[in-house]
């Protein structure tokens, strides 16, 4: 393990240099912070749409989907909300489907020289875990919601330096990144975040991204304005409420609470049985914990029942997420996406995805 420290040290590792790093790791493209549609590539020649929209479907309502079968087959989903696509990115990227594995990225631009003029902001991380994967890093930084990326630095025997560069496409979050999440522990380990001064456009000549610029790293040099991002009050209304049917005549909100608690998927907010109806509704404090409780609980047994679990078709109102994101609780938020991803994740491999 290469930490952080220590990393002046590996003077005979090659490390890419800045522009080879973000024109062959990071996406070149317009703002993702409002998309909600995913390329979906490497599908299997027998997959249909439907097939495809209910796969997806773990990671949020999808509005739309559709399925190209040619030489490279591939697909397009649009979910119902920006968050969706990220979790798509973070979890189903690399999942399998009909025995292929999936490769789950945000649209590349439209118009040719959007990408040699789109500019991103890097934030470097340092003193990460042997095992913390890109996609792990991914669902930490995406609490803010223009994180476009994150890769870990590997040397030139394809292991991992203990170092990342995590890019946004908005400043103020590149800079929140650096500010609130340097010093968190990510997986029971202190990580190390500070701005990358050099912002380029993702192909452009930047300087040497070498071992040595490890070394000079400190603390980000905050903006004197207060943190904020043009519509971020305005925030993507998340699906974080499950309907829940098919329940036996009986069931009680504490029997339905326990039963949800014990699933272990998150911090449930809410839990109400709608009498005469045979279903309920249950709340979590994310799209990323209802996304784990509807993969456990649906079609679990419930005091007798077979029970069904679904996103609920209309989304948490905005209201209830107006205002930026504390600082004093953004770790916290960032430390919930990754275990919630970690449990997608680990159901998914054992459905055999």
């Amino acid at each position: 393990m290469h930490s952080f420290a220590n990393i002046m040290d590996l003077e005979d590792l090659q490390v890419p240099t800045f522009s080879q790093t973000t024109r062959q790791n990071f996406l070149s493209g317009s703002d993702p912070s409002r998309h909600c549609r995913v390329v979906v590539g490497n599908l299997h020649p027998a997959l249909t749409e439907s097939g495809l929209k209910e796969f997806f479907t773990i990671a949020g309502p999808v509005k739309r989907c559709n399925v190209i079968h040619n030489d490279k087959s591939h697909g397009y989903v649009v979910f119902e909300n920006h968050q969706s696509a990220i979790i798509a990115i973070g979890v189903l990227n690399g999942a399998s489907l009909l025995g292929k594995s999936l490769i789950v990225s945000w649209p590349q631009p439209t118009n040719p020289q959007e990408g040699q003029t789109t500019s991103y902001y890097y934030v470097t991380v340092g003193e990460l875990m042997p095992e913390i994967t890109g996609d792990v890093l991914y669902a930490y930084f995406s609490v803010y919601d223009s994180c476009v990326e994150a890769k870990v630095l590997m040397d030139a025997n394809s292991q991992p330096l203990g170092a990342a560069l995590v890019s946004f496409r908005s400043q103020q979050h590149a800079y929140r990144a650096a500010h609130e999440l340097n010093g968190t522990l990510l997986e029971g380990r202190q990580i190390l975040c500070a701005l990358d001064q050099s912002t380029a456009a993702p192909c452009s000549a930047a300087h040497s991204y070498n071992i040595h610029h490890f070394s000079g790293l400190s603390s980000p040099e905050l903006p004197v304005t207060p943190f904020n991002v043009e519509d971020e009050e305005q925030m993507d209304p998340q699906f974080s409420l499950i309907h829940v049917s098919k329940l036996n005549p009986g069931v009680t909100e504490k029997l339905l609470w326990t039963f949800f608690n014990d699933l272990g998927a998150g911090m449930i907010e809410s839990c109400q049985v709608v009498q005469g109806m045979n279903c309920a509704f249950v709340r979590y404090s994310s799209q990323y914990e209802a996304a784990v409780a509807i993969l456990k609980g649906c079609c679990g047994r419930f005091f007798g029942a077979t029970i069904k679990c679904q996103w609920f078709e209309r989304p948490t109102p905005t209201l209830r997420r107006r205002g930026l994101v504390p600082p004093e609780l953004t770790a916290m938020l960032a430390s919930a996406r990754v275990r919630a991803h970690r449990l997608l994740k680990a159901h998914l491999r054992q459905a055999g995805h």
